[in-house]
């Protein structure tokens, strides 16, 4: 009796090919969900941070009688200049995390949003000039005029104003914390992020774009003077 050959298979290229593919789709699926989650994770930190930095300002404020300045470059986490009065970088400085004493910090002492380490990862701090500095020498009236301005888009944006066409979403805002968002995101040429590292009294907050996706949070000085009078700094 003859015996039967068992006939053997297999995949042939194109059977392999297909399968090479639906496993690629199948990836670049959980992929993407799975980096648009720790995207949101990094934000969410930043937020944390931001708040935090925010009610370390408020107890400054409060222990002090004013706000700290913003550290410089080379000022190690330290406001600079020390003791406060007229600031070397009001606009353009970093948060003082040494003096506020808060973490997470780097190694040289600044504050971190959630991204990571990097120095694009440093969180700036911008603090208003108005009344002669007041605000960082002796906040010692209700009557004083802060003039940072927060807008909601950089269109036709000035260094003193928003525009006309675009909402204005604090005329006197005392302070501003900033992230720089995720880095390595194309954004440095964008109008948004120009405006908030231009050096000047304006800066633009919105929900986040494929090309912004800066983090904002100001003190107002409602807020500010509503905490002094509350802990008798102020009448």
């Amino acid at each position: 009796m003859a015996r039967k050959m068992k006939q053997a298979y297999g995949f042939s290229l194109v059977e392999m090919a297909i399968v090479l593919v639906i496993l690629g789709l199948m990836l670049g699926g959980l992929v993407l969900p799975l980096t648009a989650q720790i995207d949101q994770n990094h934000r969410t930190q930043t937020r944390l941070s931001i708040a935090e930095i925010q009610a370390a300002l408020l107890g400054f404020a409060l222990l002090n009688g004013r706000l700290p300045c913003p550290a410089s470059a080379n000022s190690n986490g330290v406001e600079d200049p020390l003791g406060g009065g007229i600031c070397n970088h009001p606009y353009d400085g970093f948060v003082p995390a040494v003096t506020l004493s808060i973490r997470p910090t780097d190694a040289d002492g600044f504050a971190l949003d959630g991204w990571g380490s990097g120095a694009n990862n440093r969180l700036r701090y911008a603090v208003t000039t108005a009344n002669s500095s007041a605000f960082t020498t002796d906040i010692n009236s209700l009557s004083l005029n802060p003039n940072l301005r927060i807008c909601a888009a950089a269109t036709n944006i000035s260094a003193t104003a928003c525009h006309a066409s675009v909402t204005t979403l604090s005329a006197s805002a005392v302070a501003v914390v900033i992230s720089s968002g995720k880095p390595n995101l194309a954004n440095t040429a964008s109008d948004e992020a120009a405006a908030n590292r231009d050096n000047n009294i304006t800066f633009v907050s919105h929900e986040p774009t494929s090309q912004f996706d800066d983090q904002l949070s100001w003190l107002s000085y409602p807020l500010l003077a509503h905490e002094l009078v509350n802990a008798g700094k102020l009448p």
